[in-house]
């Protein structure tokens, strides 16, 4: 009998996540809808009421952290995938989970996860596929556990 073991695929970008569960081992996908996610006015940073002034002599100076505002809801909301994945953890909800997202958004996602979510990643696959199919993700799924 094959072994029961919950996978959830996650799949993101800066502005949306799908989860897609594998109930088996190589089995089909189920997408779920209840658990799907996308980016909020609260991801937004809120409006700056004064201009920033640049000098224009002496020496110059840049702050690390100049992101842009699309950026900065990029980054929470990936911190609020990330705690929505942590939650799920916790309450069992899944025994192993596949990250795909783009590059960047999949090194974002990473560096939010809590140890006991990072633990239970089995495979990722750095490559913008929010908007793929269930059965093209599950060809593409295999492939990435070849890789891991």
């Amino acid at each position: 009998m094959t072994e029961d073991v919950k996978t959830w695929i996650v799949v993101a970008d800066g502005g949306r996540a799908r989860i897609l569960e594998e109930r088996r081992p190589l089995g089909p996908l189920h997408e779920l809808t209840d658990q799907a996610m996308a980016q909020q006015g609260s991801d937004r940073p809120p409006a700056k009421d004064s201009a920033t002034v640049h000098e224009r002599t002496g020496s110059g100076r840049h702050a690390g952290h100049d992101d842009s505002p699309q950026e900065e809801a990029e980054h929470r909301f990936l911190k609020r995938l990330a705690a929505r994945l942590d939650e799920a953890a916790r309450a069992k909800s899944f025994d192993r989970v596949v990250l795909v997202a783009p590059p960047k958004a999949l090194g974002l996602l990473r560096g939010a996860l809590s140890a006991a979510v990072t633990a239970l990643v089995e495979a990722s696959d750095p490559h913008d596929r929010v908007a793929e199919t269930a059965e093209n993700l599950q060809k593409h799924l295999r492939a990435a556990r070849a890789q891991a």
